[in-house]
């Protein structure tokens, strides 16, 4: 019964398919534009290359963001995953919406191995996956889920609050001293 449950939830996940893949010619030619990226923000997806299972075309880049509500965190994991083994690359940016070297962490991804599940330290995700070869190749589709904040914070009462308990509790205490002494009186 419970493997039917997860049958039935995983087919409600949206598949989303990647639309805004960009040609990496035109982009050395202007060094100063990177597409925008798609922007994912449901609770959970997967996310598919353009024409999955088929190839990208030679020199595409796709471009993508995952974000979450603050203090969560994402999790992704690659099922299908084909890149060119020599001329083309997995990245992480991990950078809030910046696209930046700093923030870029290359994933060794190649071939038809898939990609270790990866989950963020943050609740920003961006991804870009490069296909330089010389054939057509760079078909993928990732799961992702994003993962409610952890509520670590503790009730903080001010002067107030604690007044207020106060008076409750010393209410309480004067209607048990009140029954305690009609009972045994």
């Amino acid at each position: 019964m419970e493997n039917l449950f997860r049958a039935l939830v995983w087919t409600l996940v949206p598949t989303l398919v990647l639309s805004d893949c960009a040609d990496l010619e035109s982009m050395l030619e202007l060094p100063d534009f990177f597409p925008p990226p798609q922007q994912f923000t449901a609770t959970e997806g997967v996310i598919t290359s353009l024409n999955f299972p088929s190839p990208l075309p030679i020199g595409t880049i796709c471009t993508f963001t995952i974000r979450g509500p603050i203090g969560s965190t994402i999790t992704t994991t690659f099922t299908a995953f084909t890149l060119d083994m020599e001329n083309s690359a997995l990245y992480y940016f991990l950078n809030d919406d910046v696209f930046v070297e700093q923030s870029m962490l290359i994933v060794p991804a190649a071939g038809a191995s898939l990609p270790a599940t990866f989950t963020t330290p943050s609740n920003f995700l961006g991804i870009s996956i490069a296909t330089h070869g010389m054939l057509p190749t760079g078909a993928f589709r990732l799961t992702y889920r994003i993962n409610p904040p952890i509520n670590t914070s503790r009730v903080i009462l001010d002067s107030d609050d604690t007044t207020a308990i106060l008076a409750i509790l010393s209410v309480i205490a004067s209607v048990v001293a009140i029954v305690a002494n009609a009972v045994f009186f």
